[in-house]
């Protein structure tokens, strides 16, 4: 009696065991898919690059900022960090084909800073946006402070769905990331 339950128990120990070295081996082969390692360069327009002069329309902040738009509702939020004109451009967006997103490179001293936007990848989670943040060269030293931002449309693409991050890159450096929900 005490041998086949022994036997019973090694059969049973052995299945786990299989069942265990499967669920790793499909973890481990969904971790290495072409398109999980891999970054897809995404449709994006420009709509807005402004290098506005510092007013009651501006973002406030000093470092980098990026934010994700997906309904005219979260664009009504940022109604004060915008020149009225480009909140209207950014409310005139079609929600059900795209999504906006809208860089800040803080407030500045001086005229002569602005974004340049390389491109705009999706790679795993992420909406990864590498930009150039450019300096003014020392023709530019008037006291007066600017807020520059840029605002991109992108075409809402299958896998843009649910919760991702949004990564700015000034270069090969990370200045900012943030939790964004696609719907």
């Amino acid at each position: 009696m005490e041998e086949s339950g022994n036997h019973e128990l090694k059969g049973c120990l052995n299945g786990i065991t299989l069942l265990s070295i499967l669920v790793m081996l499909a973890g481990c082969t969904f971790l290495s898919t072409p398109e999980s390692s891999s970054s897809v360069d995404l449709e994006w327009e420009m709509l807005v690059a402004s290098e506005e002069v510092g007013n009651n329309y501006s973002y406030q902040g000093l470092e980098p900022k990026m934010v994700g738009i997906t309904d005219a509702k979260s664009a009504d939020a940022l109604t004060y960090e915008l020149q009225p004109i480009h909140s209207q451009t950014l409310k005139g967006i079609n929600f059900g084909e795209d999504i906006a997103i809208v860089i800040y490179q803080g407030q500045k001293a001086t005229l002569g800073y602005s974004i340049d936007i390389d491109n705009v990848q999706f790679h795993g989670q992420e909406i990864i946006v590498n930009t150039r943040f450019l300096q003014p060269d020392q023709n530019w030293l008037e006291n007066v402070t600017t807020s520059p931002y840029y605002i991109l449309r992108i075409k809402k693409e299958s896998q843009l769905t649910g919760n991702l991050f949004l990564v700015l890159t000034d270069g090969e450096k990370e200045v900012f990331r943030t939790e964004f929900f696609i719907p």
